[in-house]
């Protein structure tokens, strides 16, 4: 049996939030496609890979899976795209989160090889010991320094993320101090969580019919710490403005 790893929070992924509302569609319907794509991902030669999951075949049978309308399907893979959690056919991030450890023939062979050497002299164990050292280099090897000070980027806030936070905020207005202000937020508390208390905050605005005016620009926002807001925003009522019919 293939096994790949789920991440705590995929159903309140304010990703999917974000996608489930570019494509016209239930949350709901999202998270079902995002995990039919992670399950399609997970066996291929190249785990991670969902080139042809998405292409038009692809889409269609996920649609099926998952009882989604074709042309809705088509709109979430879409938007999935838009927003960053899949990148040049493949799921973002994939080798961050998933390993080649993860797999039953793995374990069962570590585990072969502790018990046959249970009964090794010292000097066996010892080479038993310095081996699995290497395996596990060998699985998880460090990456490249440059690819290291790419990682670290990402987590402190990278254009990508960035995007995704500028497409996800209501209010577009000061786009190069929110830049600024976005890449501090993310050092200081990571961009998850940034991102959390934006869909968090949307949903509120949304919620109370809150006016465009009044919603604080983005660089205000992410300066006062407002991903933390634990209490209703103060907001007023009227019809929905422009911005929330998008």
């Amino acid at each position: 049996m293939d096994w790949f790893r789920h991440y705590s929070g995929l159903h309140s992924d304010p990703k999917l939030t974000l996608v489930a509302e570019i494509a016209g569609v239930h949350h709901c319907f999202a998270v079902a496609v995002w995990c039919a794509l992670l399950e399609h991902a997970s066996p291929c030669s190249d785990r991670g890979n969902v080139s042809e999951a998405v292409q038009e075949t692809g889409v269609r049978f996920i649609a099926i899976g998952t009882r989604i309308g074709t042309e809705d399907g088509t709109r979430i893979v879409q938007a999935m795209i838009q927003v960053g959690l899949i990148k040049d056919g493949r799921i973002a991030k994939w080798n961050e989160r998933q390993f080649s450890s993860d797999n039953s023939t793995s374990r069962v062979q570590r585990f072969r090889d502790r018990t046959r050497n249970v009964s090794e002299t010292r000097e066996t164990v010892a080479e038993t010991h310095q081996n699995r050292s290497d395996i596990r280099k060998k699985e998880s090897p460090l990456p490249p320094k440059g690819e290291r000070t790419k990682r670290v980027s990402s987590e402190h806030g990278d254009p990508a993320e960035f995007e995704a936070f500028w497409l996800a905020y209501p209010r577009k207005e000061n786009k190069g101090r929110a830049r600024t202000a976005f890449a501090a937020a993310a050092k200081k508390v990571g961009v998850e969580r940034v991102m959390a208390g934006v869909g968090a905050s949307v949903l509120r605005w949304r919620n109370a019919g809150t006016e465009a005016r009044f919603i604080p620009l983005p660089s205000s926002w992410l300066n006062g710490e407002r991903w933390s807001d634990q209490s209703a925003e103060a907001v007023v009522k009227r019809k929905p403005d422009a911005w929330q019919t998008l």
